[in-house]
Formats: structure tokens, sequence, C-alpha cells
């Protein structure tokens, strides 16, 4: 991929992004920390050979 369409993608998705953003399609924090917590067990337990 060149620059040129490199940046017109990422344009592209920073646009759509902020357009979800706009209507209201957002995740909260407590999203966020509940699937955090859910990933970091997963490794915890992968790091312990289980």
């Amino acid at each position: 991929m060149t620059d040129t369409a490199y940046d017109a993608w990422f344009r592209r998705e920073v646009e759509a992004a902020i357009a979800a953003a706009d209507a209201g399609d957002l995740v909260t924090a407590e999203e966020v920390e509940a699937d955090a917590l859910i990933w970091r067990a997963a490794v915890l337990r992968q790091l312990a050979g289980g």
C-alpha cells in the first residue's frame, strides 16, 4: 500500500470512528475493563502453564 493509499484509508477509518462516536456507538470503560480482566486472566493461566 502506498503512503497516499494508506493516508486515504486511515482518514476514512478515523471519519467512520468519529461518526460512530457521534451516533453514540461507544464502548464504556467498564466494558473495556471487563474484557481486559478476562484477557489478563487467560494470559496469566498460559504463563502458569495451564
